[in-house]
């Protein structure tokens, strides 16, 4: 039976080199030593409640179609700078991870299947034997008043080359629980590259645990 849940989440995808919290192993020549370039994936700001920009915007590609305003529906998503009153039970006017920031956009989804692609980007120039970190901030929308024992997860995979490549590293998150308030996790994985280019997935997982059908 289906499960409709609604996940959203902070798409700072991050990753990072040696360690480093903020940067990612972009190699020159092959060389570590370069390896100090600093780079993510953020959706950008704005007033509008919905964003304009596609996943194309950020070199990204995702099986989820989108929305330019009310309503989303099943397998889903909108860039949104607050989350929507589309539920009542959910955290409705929270903003993103960033302190301070209440213009800052986020993927908004709702999610009804499984091992549907959130996130399916290439990235290339990584130097071989370095440990990368795979990372992103996530969050449960509903509010544990409403739905208590509630968690999502999400699988993160990393793949040489393309989409079907060899897998060469893969982690379903913690869950990502109903709290009072919207609490975000950084979650994702490490490896140790054996490729100069990879690709990296977020694939949906759906639990049925505490949700009615």
């Amino acid at each position: 039976m289906a499960i409709k849940v609604i996940f959203f989440m902070q798409l700072i995808l991050v990753l990072i080199f040696g360690g480093i919290s903020e940067s990612i192993g972009l190699c020159l020549n092959n060389d570590p030593s370069n390896s100090k370039v600093s780079f993510s994936i953020t959706f950008g700001s704005g007033s509008a409640t919905y964003s304009g920009k596609t996943p194309a915007s950020s070199n990204f590609t995702t099986n989820f179609q989108q929305a330019f305003g009310p309503t989303i529906s099943s397998d889903m998503f909108g860039f949104v700078n607050e989350i929507p009153n589309e539920n009542v039970f959910s955290h409705t006017g929270a903003f993103d991870h960033t302190s301070n920031d209440k213009s800052g956009y986020m993927f908004f989804a709702i999610v009804n299947n499984e091992n549907l692609r959130f996130f399916n980007y290439k990235t290339g120039n990584l130097c071989i034997g370095v440990r990368y970190q795979f990372s992103a901030y996530l969050a449960n929308i509903f509010q544990k008043a409403f739905i208590s024992g509630f968690a999502l997860y999400v699988q993160f995979e990393v793949r040489a080359a393309t989409i079907t490549g060899p897998l060469l590293a893969q982690n379903i998150t913690q869950g990502i629980f109903t709290f009072d308030s919207m609490i975000w996790s950084k979650q994702g994985l490490s490896f140790v590259e054996t490729n100069t280019s990879v690709v990296l997935l977020m694939i949906s997982k759906v639990t049925t645990v505490g949700v009615g059908v």
